[in-house]
C-alpha cells in the first residue's frame, strides 16, 4: 500500500478503532441523591418544662436609698443638694422640672412620674404650688434619710422588691400589694434612734452627705462608717468639709471600680480616704484651689442674674442664695 492509502486509511479511523489505556488512577460513582426523601426530624417541645415564674425575692430596706429605683434616688439627691436645710434636719427647696430634668439628667416626664412615687414613699413633700407666669417652681420639703426611715417605719414600710423599679409591700401578705401611705405624716424630731436601728446612733447632716454621694455611685456605708470616715479625716486636717471628703471618697472609689476582689469597701475607704489630708496633702490643695476658681465664677455669674433685668424669681433666688453663703459651691467629682 502506497503511502497516500496509509494517511487516507489511518484519518478514517473512529475513536473506537484506537486500543483504550488504562490509568492508574480509579475513580468511585457517587449514588445519585434523592432530595425527596431528605427529612430532618424536630422533637417535639414540652411546654411543661419551660421555666417558671420567680417571685422577686423579698427585701429589708435597712437604708432610706433601698426604697429608691435608681431614677428616684438622682432625683431625691438633686432636691437635697439644692435644699435650704430646716431645724427638723430636713430641707426646704423650690424647683420646676425644667432645671431639675437638667440636673438630675432625666426627663421632665421621668421626673414628674418619679417625684409623685418619691412623695408616696414619703421621702418629699409637696407644701407649695407652682407659678408657672411668675417662673417659680413647686416648693419640696425633703426628709433627711433618718426621717425617712422614721416615718416608713410608721407606715409600715419597711420591705421591699425589686422588678423594673422598687415597690413596698407587706412582709406578711401572700399577694404582693402596696400597703396605703399617709404623706400627711409628720416627724416633729429624728434624734431618737431606737424606732430606726438599734445600737446605732442618729447621724448628722455630714455623714447623710456622705453616705448618699457614695450610694450614688452603688456603694452604701452604714452611719457608723459614715462617721468613722469623716472622723478620721478632720483628725488629719480639722479643715476637712464634708464636700471634700465625699470628692475624696468617689474618687477612690472610681480608681478601684475595676477590681472585683474588693469585699469591704467600708474598711478600704476609712483607710484610704483619710491619706489624701494627710501632710503635705498635695491633691486636697490642688483640689480647694480649683473649687475656689469655681466658686469665683459663680458668683460673678449670681451677680449677672441679679443684674439682669429678664432674670425669674427664681435664678434671682438661685443668685441670692450663691452670694449669701460664699464657699458653699457644692463639688462636681
Amino acid at each position: 500500500m502506497s503511502k497516500f492509502l496509509r494517511q487516507m486509511a489511518a484519518l478514517s479511523k473512529k475513536p473506537t478503532d484506537f486500543p483504550q489505556e488504562k490509568s492508574g488512577v480509579v475513580v468511585e460513582s457517587v449514588p445519585p441523591t434523592d432530595s425527596t426523601n431528605r427529612h430532618v426530624s424536630v422533637p417535639p417541645t414540652d411546654s411543661s418544662k419551660r421555666q417558671t415564674y420567680r417571685r422577686p425575692r423579698l427585701r429589708q430596706a435597712r437604708l432610706a436609698q433601698d426604697g429608691h429605683s435608681h431614677a428616684e434616688q438622682s432625683i431625691y439627691a438633686a432636691l437635697w443638694a439644692a435644699g435650704i436645710p430646716d431645724p427638723d434636719g430636713n430641707r426646704m427647696v423650690t424647683m420646676g422640672l425644667g432645671r431639675l430634668s437638667k440636673v438630675a439628667r432625666l426627663s421632665e416626664n421621668n421626673c414628674r412620674l418619679n417625684i409623685r412615687s418619691l412623695k408616696k414613699k414619703l421621702a418629699l413633700a409637696e407644701v407649695g404650688s407652682e407659678d408657672s407666669r411668675a417662673g417659680i417652681g413647686k416648693t419640696y420639703k425633703v426628709y433627711s434619710y433618718t426621717a425617712i426611715l422614721v416615718q416608713r417605719r410608721a407606715a409600715g414600710l419597711e420591705w421591699v422588691i425589686r422588678t423594673k423599679g422598687v415597690k413596698f409591700i407587706e412582709r406578711h401578705e401572700n399577694d404582693v400589694s402596696v400597703p396605703p401611705t399617709d404623706t400627711s405624716l409628720q416627724v416633729e424630731s429624728v434624734g431618737g434612734t431606737d424606732s430606726i436601728r438599734p445600737g446605732i446612733e442618729s447621724v448628722g447632716g455630714d455623714a447623710f452627705t456622705l453616705i448618699d454621694r457614695l450610694a450614688r455611685i452603688g456603694i452604701h456605708l452604714d452611719d457608723d462608717a459614715g462617721r468613722r470616715i469623716i472622723g478620721r479625716c478632720q483628725s488629719s486636717d480639722h479643715t476637712a468639709t464634708v464636700n471634700e471628703i465625699a470628692f475624696f471618697a468617689e474618687l477612690k472609689v472610681r480608681q478601684l471600680a475595676r477590681r472585683r476582689d474588693i469585699e469591704n469597701w467600708p474598711g478600704l475607704l476609712m483607710a484610704a480616704v483619710p491619706a489624701y489630708f494627710d501632710p503635705p496633702a498635695t491633691e486636697l490643695s490642688r483640689y480647694r484651689e480649683g473649687k475656689r476658681q469655681d466658686q469665683e465664677r459663680e458668683e460673678q455669674i449670681a451677680r449677672q442674674v441679679l443684674e439682669d433685668e429678664r432674670s425669674t424669681q427664681e435664678e434671682r433666688a438661685w443668685a441670692q442664695s450663691v452670694l449669701s453663703n460664699p464657699g458653699s459651691l457644692a463639688p462636681k467629682g
